[in-house]
């Protein structure tokens, strides 16, 4: 009994040990990316729009890529360029590597991309997508899909539709090689923010890493790739050990005996009590009447 319950309490154990792990897993949350868009991700728009605004936590790179698609897959895009940033209504917590330990991080505030729309085509979804590089290095890219209800519009007077392509420093600097056109949203030359484009600034603005930098190798996700598994299978083998250990109900696995060996058992586990003796009360003497006298 008492290794039962030392094993059930280990078992316990064990399956804390590895909800608590998993919790403790590197978080998937990385730095600089979107919060909020305008207008918001499968969304209807029901009239046209000047531009559209993406959000992210902090500034979108200066070579940072955006492109709009109609449902017929010509881009409608214009040059973008940073917007005012605006406080966001919840905080936004994200993750950042510190010496091999991801610290979290809350943040306030929302730094637009404004990307004007020069005409609205047709009626049906459109795909807003971006790329860019966080200033801690990590890849920042993505979609926003909607649909647009609203009136339609021709291109304006001598408009043509863009075919630039993302900066070969941006691309290199995704892990990408470089401006291949499968691997880009446009056909042609590069594309960055308008150099005519005022926006307070709230600190230095980072230049974009040529390359990555490197992470720490001791991130712990390598760590929990095999350190979760083995508690579970720790977690499992003691629930076999401490099934294996358990004892069956008395009388389940027992067979009854057959043959002699049965009567023998029938006879000595039989007690033969003697018939009660019949006790009867002895009955009253006659009495004899006197013999009348003439």
């Amino acid at each position: 009994m008492a290794m039962g319950r030392w094993l059930d309490r280990l078992l316990v154990l064990v399956i804390v040990c590895g909800i608590a792990l998993a919790g403790l897993a590197a978080p998937a949350s990385a730095h600089g990316q979107l919060v909020l868009s305008t207008p918001a991700k499968d969304s209807t728009v029901s009239a046209p729009m000047e531009s559209l605004s993406l959000y992210f936590t902090e500034k979108p790179a200066p070579n940072a890529y955006f492109t709009i698609t109609a449902p017929s897959g010509v881009r409608v895009d214009r040059r973008w360029s940073h917007g005012q940033p605006k406080r966001l209504d919840e905080p936004v917590q994200e993750y950042t590597l510190i010496d091999g330990v991801w610290e979290p991080n809350l943040f306030h505030t929302g730094f637009p991309a404004k990307i004007p729309v020069a005409h609205w085509p047709e009626k049906g979804p459109y795909v807003v997508r971006y790329q860019s590089v966080a200033s801690d290095g990590e890849e920042v890219q993505g979609e926003v899909r909607f649909t647009y209800t609203g009136k339609t519009s021709g291109p304006p007077k001598g408009w043509e539709a863009p075919t630039d392509q993302p900066d070969p420093a941006l691309l290199a600097a995704l892990g990408q090689g470089g401006p291949t056109p499968t691997r880009a949203f446009g056909n042609a030359t590069p594309q960055g923010a308008s150099p005519s484009a005022s926006v307070p600034q709230a600190g230095p603005q980072p230049a974009p890493p040529a390359t990555p930098p490197p992470v720490p190798a001791d991130s712990g996700t390598g760590v929990m790739v095999w350190l979760l598994p083995a508690v579970l299978v720790a977690g499992v083998g003691i629930m076999v050990v401490r099934a294996a250990r358990r004892p069956s109900p008395q009388g389940a696995n027992r067979r009854a005996p057959t043959g002699p060996r049965a009567k023998a058992t029938k006879t000595t586990n039989t007690s033969k009590t003697p018939p009660a003796r019949r006790t009867t009360a002895p009955r009253p003497a006659q009495r004899t009447k006197a013999p009348k006298r003439r």
